[in-house]
């Protein structure tokens, strides 16, 4: 599994290394910042509509879809996501339940640029949600995927949900990197339940047609 997925793992590492590089050379207040003042209006409307790719609906939309190739691959997105999912929002609600999110923190300290539509939430910051479902989703795709360049671009894609969080105000970049963290590490456990057992009956997928019949 690693090495067939080396790519995907050097990217990730590359990223971890630059976020810890400022995590640990940055205080949280000035990094936050220094990012919410490089704004644009094509960044704006770019991550306004990247971030929702972090989304549940996003997620659970790939697994439904999934379900029509292999029940196997879809069992695997779906585990995936739930346990990405219940490890952040136990994290989020019981451990770091006093963790503001940048609109709150800064809310008498600086004025933050805020992209207009978007709806911003105050408390729960730690860790990103939306970044572990996103991490999680990308690299369960990865995974499935033969080709090195499709899993760059997926993890890629992964990075720039998780920006945006920060961009967007939703999280700071400590809460973002904690998510993908989440997110990668959730996948594993899943990948050898659902690729180093038997359950034969899962490499079957619905049919179309008999689902439209129906």
């Amino acid at each position: 599994m690693l090495y067939q997925n080396r790519i995907f793992f050097i990217l990730y590492l590359f990223i971890l290394g630059v976020s810890a590089f400022f995590l640990a050379t940055w205080n949280k207040t000035d990094l936050h910042l220094a990012v919410n003042h490089m704004n644009s209006d094509v960044a704006d409307f770019f991550f306004k509509y990247l971030t929702h790719l972090g989304d549940g609906f996003a997620y659970l939309t790939v697994i439904l879809t999934m379900l029509f190739f292999s029940i196997r691959k879809a069992m695997f997105l779906l585990g995936s996501f739930l346990g990405s999912g219940l490890i952040a929002q136990f994290m989020k609600h019981l451990i770091f339940s006093d963790s503001l999110r940048p609109v709150r923190f800064f809310e008498n300290l600086a004025n933050l640029h805020l992209v207009e539509g978007v709806t911003l939430h105050g408390s729960y910051s730690f860790p990103s949600g939306h970044t572990a479902s996103a991490f999680a989703l990308m690299f369960c795709l990865a995974i499935l995927s033969p080709r090195q360049l499709m899993k760059a671009l997926l993890l890629i894609l992964a990075a720039l949900i998780g920006f945006s969080r920060v961009y967007l105000s939703q999280h700071f970049l400590g809460d973002v990197v904690a998510g993908s963290l989440i997110g990668v590490l959730a996948v594993i456990p899943f990948y050898f339940w659902f690729y180093r057992g038997g359950y034969a009956w899962m490499d079957k997928r619905l049919s179309l047609t008999r689902f439209l019949d129906s």
